[in-house]
């Protein structure tokens, strides 16, 4: 009694003339805006004092907005504990009013599951519009929680067509790392009601909306499906979609070094295929890689020295290649007496003015390559044309 006297004065509110002046004022009067105080008060009084003072000093907290989003918790099991279940969902309202997202969120799960399990299907409408006030304004990382919660109230006392609703609805309003385990549960759940012919559509959605590192599995599943259903053309368009975004030298967990994709369409050729759809499989396959190879000319770890693609090392040791001929040409003399040329394609003999060339070779001093009156070659440019005139007379 004399620990509930004094926690009493600590938190007495000061007269509103005191409160206008407590920062000016004693310590004292400022004790009633601890939480700490007061959350030990209402422990005190649950322990000593009884029902009524506790629900006193609790509402009194929320009041004065000192309260934490666990007190509420508190508060409402206390409630719930003496059997008062309108006043527990009382105190859930005035604690979503009093916080927002995402400290509210842990006062709507409770508040929602304490809900469903008290009334079930009995207050069905009110158990929708609750759903949909705790969706409103849920972070993106936190609302598939809320989403699966009402689909489950909806499966378990509404209306089947209203749980895919919103298993729909989570699928485009979740986090981008749960949408995938959104639509695996979405699928599950339409089989189970509806069947696996009303799959194809929510398949068709995951493919869509999934990024090309997940939507290749549950193209796998789809074909698979259809496969079974008999619809042998429908699996093949679904693989051939699928392996555009599987690079075939990417084996994942793979014994065998072959991708698992690519694996799985191979054997399904096999099974169910033909000559000319297991040559189409091969084609995508080498265009697929090809493309793979293309957009990882420039990596990252390249860039700081890592390992190149064999079609960048080609491209390498060929650039090599023409850069040590040129300079080889450039050093070694080019030219010779009389205005002939060395070094050149196949040894081809050639005037003063032009050296034939197929196709050109590097750069050469004096003269520009270009298809001219003699056809395609190396033809004298400005000055050096004279020079090698002049040198061809002189020979003669």
């Amino acid at each position: 009694p004399e620990a509930l006297a004094v926690l009493a004065e600590a938190t007495a509110v000061p007269p509103a003339s005191r409160r206008a002046k407590e920062k000016e004022g004693p310590v004292q009067d400022r004790l009633y805006k601890f939480t700490k105080l007061w959350a030990f008060y209402a422990d005190l009084q649950e322990s000593l004092a009884g029902f009524e003072p506790t629900r006193v000093t609790y509402d009194k907290m929320i009041e004065l907005r000192i309260v934490t989003p666990q007190l509420v918790l508190n508060y409402a099991a206390f409630l719930e504990e003496h059997k008062h279940f309108e006043l527990a969902f009382q105190a859930y309202e005035k604690g979503v009013a009093l916080f927002k997202y995402p400290h509210a969120l842990p006062l709507w799960l409770s508040y929602l599951t304490k809900f469903t399990a008290r009334f079930g299907g009995a207050k069905l409408e009110r158990g929708r519009d609750l759903f949909e006030q705790a969706l409103d304004g849920c972070p993106v990382e936190s609302v598939h929680q809320l989403y699966l919660l009402y689909a489950k109230f909806e499966e378990a006392h509404g209306l089947a067509r209203n749980a895919m609703a919103v298993y729909d609805r989570a699928a485009g309003a979740v986090a981008l790392e749960k949408r995938a385990s959104v639509y695996q549960l979405y699928i599950a759940k339409a089989a189970e009601y509806f069947g696996v012919t009303k799959t194809r559509d929510i398949y068709e959605a995951a493919i869509g909306a999934l990024p090309s590192s997940e939507a290749p599995s549950f193209c796998l599943r789809y074909a698979n499906l259809e496969r079974k259903l008999g619809e042998i053309d429908r699996a093949r368009a679904i693989y051939m979609h699928g392996a555009q975004e599987v690079d075939p030298a990417v084996a994942a967990g793979s014994a065998d070094g072959e991708s698992p994709y690519w694996k799985a369409w191979h054997d399904f050729e096999v099974s169910h295929g033909n000559e000319d759809t297991f040559r189409e499989m091969l084609r995508l396959k080498r265009t697929v890689r090809a493309s793979f190879a293309d957009r990882a000319i420039v990596l990252p770890g390249n860039e700081a020295g890592g390992t190149k693609r064999p079609r960048e090392e080609e491209a390498g040791a060929d650039s090599m290649a023409r850069l040590e001929a040129e300079a080889t040409d450039a050093a070694g003399g080019g030219f010779v007496s009389g205005g002939a040329v060395g070094g050149w394609e196949g040894g081809a003999a050639a005037s003063g003015d032009f050296v034939p060339s197929s196709a050109f070779s590097g750069a050469r001093p004096g003269y520009v390559f270009k298809r001219g009156d003699k056809g395609v070659g190396y033809y004298a440019d400005g000055p050096a044309a004279g020079g090698a005139a002049g040198g061809a007379g002189a020979s003669e």
